[in-house]
This record gives structure tokens, C-alpha cells and sequence, in this order.
């Protein structure tokens, strides 16, 4: 059992430091990489997440409109959330 549970600490570790030095090549790259292709990188990374974060959205949306009472759901009653939020 204890065998077990190091095996899974140093997988954790593992991977762990995997993301770390990708992460760290990735950075030292980036100065090198064209602005097109930056650009384009950008635009892939923003609707890829947009889709990922969609199912969340929709469930944040339906929350702030049962606390508010439904107004959260029209356009003018999200400008008048916002402007509340930031006052």
C-alpha cells in the first residue's frame, strides 16, 4: 500500500516538472516566434478555450439570473449588473 502511494507521489512529480520545463522552453521561444503565426496562435488558443468554457458560462448565467430575479438574462439587464459590479 505504501509502495502505491509513492509511486503515484512521483508520477505527480513527474508530470509536474514535465509542464514546468515545457512551459519554461515555451517561454524562451516566444520572442521568436513570427507575429502571424503569434496571432494566429492567439486566435486558435481564445475559441478553443471559448468552447471548452461554454457549458460554464451558460450555467454562470443561469445562476446570476435566478439571484437576480431573471432581469440578468436580457442585454440591458447584464449592463445594469455590470454597472452596478463596478460602482
Amino acid at each position: 500500500m505504501k509502495s502505491g502511494f509513492s509511486q503515484r507521489k512521483f508520477f505527480y512529480g513527474f508530470r509536474y516538472r514535465i509542464g514546468e520545463y515545457l512551459l519554461r522552453g515555451f517561454v524562451r521561444l516566444f520572442p521568436w516566434i513570427p507575429a502571424r503565426l503569434k496571432l494566429f496562435l492567439t486566435a486558435v488558443a481564445s475559441r478553443f478555450t471559448f468552447l471548452l468554457l461554454w457549458k460554464y458560462r451558460q450555467r454562470m448565467e443561469e445562476n446570476v439570473a435566478a439571484v437576480m430575479g431573471g432581469g440578468a438574462a436580457k442585454p440591458s439587464g447584464k449592463k445594469k449588473a455590470g454597472a452596478r459590479g463596478m460602482g
